[in-house]
């Protein structure tokens, strides 16, 4: 039986959520096109800017992300709360930067002045309508597939579909299942043979926070004047980086409303992925990576499925993931008896 979408996504409260979007047509829309042999690579380039924009505006949280040649994956939260914080002068500014204000309250396009931001200010049944928006998840997904698809048909000369359909998406309910995902989706390129290393993992959060954290190392080793020479142009990538802060730090993830339960370093996430990477690389499905166990006890992962949870997590979870009885909780409340996964969520947890 068909759910109602707004059953896994709650406007009313915080939730993190894992979104994928998939090409149709032909496969490599995002890369290298075997038949014409035409590199379509710029593309993964496109989505990775449009999300970075758009995290500036939508009240959205970025935990993860990977884009591959032919779907990209994405990790993110939503936070009414953020919403609530915004003053209606901040939301019609925030909305601007999508939609023109000035159109849609006279038809006729334009800037924001001050004359088009006192006649939005009169208009408080439109502005809740906004910032509505600007916490949605669909809404957020509809502004990062619609441009890119528009862009990419007319790079081809073609009309139709660039997407598949909808976005298919996860409800992740604790922090345990956050980890598992984000490290499926940092993991991604490893996993299809595109990468050996996270920071070799083009497009993906992994390599977008290794080179910060290595940029940043390097800016403050740097001490004689002749390696500040040498290492300007490092350091003004440092600079870019922390100023273009865009990712949510490792240790400020949270689920719920109350940064509880997260206990992980970046530096620890990143042995995660290490470890983990290193497992899948050389083909150790079976064995379990022991340097894990610390980590992986804190959030009451069962640390000998970790390989199989972190390999299969986007096809054994379907809608909502997390432990067994969050996951019974959340079907009674979207009226069904229970959701794909839940023996899979038996083996992903210790309890």
């Amino acid at each position: 039986m068909p759910v109602s979408r707004k059953t896994i996504i709650l406007s009313d409260e915080p939730g993190v959520y894992h979104c994928i979007s998939r090409c149709v047509r032909r496969a490599f829309l995002c890369g290298r096109d075997p038949l014409t042999n035409r590199n379509y690579e710029g593309r993964r380039r496109w989505i990775c800017i449009k999300i970075k924009s758009l995290s500036k505006i939508f009240a959205i949280e970025i935990f993860a992300y990977s884009i591959l040649q032919n779907h990209y994956h994405i990790v993110l939260r939503a936070d009414p709360e953020i919403l609530k914080s915004w003053t209606d002068e901040e939301v019609v500014r925030r909305w601007n930067n999508i939609y023109s204000v000035k159109k849609a309250l006279t038809g006729e396009s334009g800037d924001l002045n001050q004359q088009i931001m006192e006649m939005a200010l009169k208009k408080p049944e439109t502005i809740a309508i906004w910032r509505s928006r600007l916490g949605s998840v669909s809404w957020f997904m509809k502004q990062l597939n619609e441009p890119i698809a528009r862009q990419a048909n007319k790079e081809d000369g073609c009309k139709g579909r660039f997407w598949e359909g909808r976005f298919k998406c996860q409800r992740l309910t604790d922090e345990g299942a956050v980890l598992a995902c984000m490290t499926y989706v940092d993991l991604n390129p490893i996993r299809a043979g595109m990468a050996n290393t996270p920071e070799n993992s083009d497009f993906t959060s992994a390599q977008e926070r290794i080179v910060a954290m290595q940029s940043k190392e390097i800016q403050s080793c740097s001490t004689d004047s002749q390696s500040q020479k040498n290492d300007q142009k490092v350091k003004g990538v440092a600079a870019t980086k922390q100023s273009d802060h865009w990712l949510t730090p490792i240790d400020s993830i949270r689920v719920g409303r109350e940064k509880l339960g997260w206990l992980l370093t970046l530096e620890e996430y990143l042995q995660v992925l290490d470890t983990t990477g290193r497992c899948i690389r050389e083909g150790k499905r079976g064995s379990f990576p022991h340097d894990l166990a610390p980590i992986l006890n804190r959030l009451n992962l069962n640390k000998e499925n970790w390989l199989i949870t972190t390999t299969y997590f986007g096809n054994r979870f379907h809608r909502i993931s997390g432990r067994v009885n969050q996951m019974l909780a959340a079907a009674k409340k979207a009226g069904q008896h229970w959701f794909q996964g839940l023996g899979f969520s038996k083996q992903a947890y210790q309890t």
